[in-house]
This record gives structure tokens, sequence and C-alpha cells, in this order.
């Protein structure tokens, strides 16, 4: 995105030099200081959008790197939990088994 808003920023300065220049000529020397400061005020106008543009992009990353970070923290959580609980299930089922166990040993006696 940068680099395209810079070529177009490029491209339409080259347009505005190839249009006004004719003009400009006539006009003399301090016509052709109005449009160089002309455009020097645009291309800096452009490049202060840019910049801010850049800045918001980054402000996003931080945000969404923050995001993920987080989500990753409570999955990681989550599946932690899910271990503990899957082997406190596998523990009432060996007691079930004993029971099942001892009750088989009781009924033969």
């Amino acid at each position: 995105m940068v680099g395209s808003s810079f070529y177009s920023k490029e491209l339409f300065s080259s347009r505005n030099i190839r249009g006004i220049w004719p003009t400009a000529t006539r006009g003399g020397p301090r016509a052709i200081n109005v449009e160089v400061d002309s455009l020097r005020s645009e291309n800096n106008r452009l490049n202060a959008a840019e910049s801010q543009v850049v800045m918001t992009m980054r402000q996003n990353a931080q945000v969404a790197s923050e995001y993920l970070n987080k989500s990753a923290s409570h999955a990681h959580t989550s599946i932690r939990q899910l271990l503990e609980e899957a082997e406190t299930l596998r523990l009432v089922s060996h007691l079930l088994q004993s029971i099942d166990k001892i009750s088989i040993v009781h009924n033969e006696t």
C-alpha cells in the first residue's frame, strides 16, 4: 500500500510537471517558483498523509498482535484444563473398575 501510494504520488507529480511546464515557462521564473512551491506543498501534504497511514498500520498491527497473544494464552489455559479433567476422568474410571472387581469377588464368596 505504501509503495503504491509512493508510485501514485510520483506519477501525479510527473504529470503535473509535464502539464504545467509549458504554461510556467511563458510566465517566467516567478511562475515557475510559484508552481514549484505549490508542488512542494502538495508533496509535503502527501508525505504527511502517507506517514499517518503508516502510523495507523503500525498501531493496528500492535493491537492485532496483543489480541492474538491473549487468544493463544486463553487457548493454552483451556487445553491445560481439558487435560487435567481428562486425567480426573481416567482416575474415576479406574475407581469404578476397581469397585466392579471388588463386587465380583464379593459375590463369588
